[in-house]
């Protein structure tokens, strides 16, 4: 996840590439525990950053609008259903204004079946932000670009911003823990 840009009004867009992700591999390497308080502790950063922008606008903001590019979604992504639900059954209850609008695009075949397991533990509002635009291009950029500048959207949607603000996912090697530990201790010898 990455924040690419500001809406309309002047709050920053998150952007999700859940197709490219492994969160299966995420969770088995930091188990799903930890996967579950770093998503609790990216809200409270998310909340930390719009009470700024709130002081900075003189006006209450709680929420940001969020991106969710379904592109590459597959039959894995069952295998991390029981991680994401956790995530979402912790999250949802306890950060219920921090998702604006959501909009999700580029949804492959498989996203009905995942979605139908998700949606009945999405409260009522939630699921009323959740706009699903579809592959086409140009469909889900004249909804995008109603609710933000061209700038934010990243070129690999169809807009002109930056590809680099959110990385591009893809699998979790068996041995990634392994060599992130071996990395930092190498780092405090140097």
């Amino acid at each position: 996840m990455g924040w690419i840009g500001p809406d309309h009004d002047g709050i920053p867009v998150q952007l999700c590439r859940i197709g490219n992700s492994d969160i299966p591999g995420i969770i088995r390497q930091i188990t799903k525990d930890t996967f579950v308080r770093a998503a609790v502790s990216q809200n409270v950063e998310t909340f930390r950053m719009l009470r700024e922008i709130s002081d900075e606008k003189s006006e209450v903001v709680t929420s940001a609008s969020m991106i969710m590019d379904l592109a590459g979604l597959g039959r894995r992504h069952f295998w991390g259903m029981k991680g994401f639900l956790a995530m979402m059954s912790t999250c949802e209850p306890n950060f219920p204004e921090r998702l604006g609008k959501i909009f999700l695009v580029r949804a492959p075949w498989i996203f009905p079946a995942l979605y139908k397991v998700v949606r009945p533990i999405l409260n009522e509002g939630t699921a009323n932000k959740i706009q699903i635009l579809g592959k086409s291009k140009e469909k889900y950029m004249k909804v995008l670009l109603r609710h933000m500048p061209e700038s934010t959207i990243p070129s690999y949607l169809g807009g002109t911003g930056d590809d680099t603000l959110c990385p591009e996912g893809g699998m979790v090697p068996d041995d990634a823990m392994e060599r992130l530990l071996e990395e930092e201790k190498q780092s405090k010898t140097d």
